[in-house]
């Protein structure tokens, strides 16, 4: 993964580069990808080798729609003292 020029997921098999618009992630990414509010999707992928998890996709419509933060976490939290 280069890291310098975005975030690698294996599954699905992309490259989502910094500064990437809603719209191109959209195009990207395509069904799989969940809109939960205006600059904010969801994706269950599998990255940083084997990792399967949720990823957001945070978008600050102030600088253009573009890619502001991404955000890892889990879909369910039973266990909350194995989850740390």
């Amino acid at each position: 993964m280069d890291i310098h020029s975005g975030f690698s997921l294996e599954d699905p098999h992309i490259h989502v580069p910094w500064g990437i618009s809603e719209t191109e992630l959209v195009a990207l990414i395509g069904v799989r990808l969940r809109k939960i509010t205006t600059g904010y999707f969801t994706l269950t992928c599998t990255s940083l080798p084997g990792l399967t998890h949720e990823l957001g996709f945070h978008f600050e419509p102030r600088s253009g729609g573009r890619l502001l933060e991404l955000e890892s976490f889990r879909d369910t939290y039973q266990d909350l003292v194995a989850s740390y």
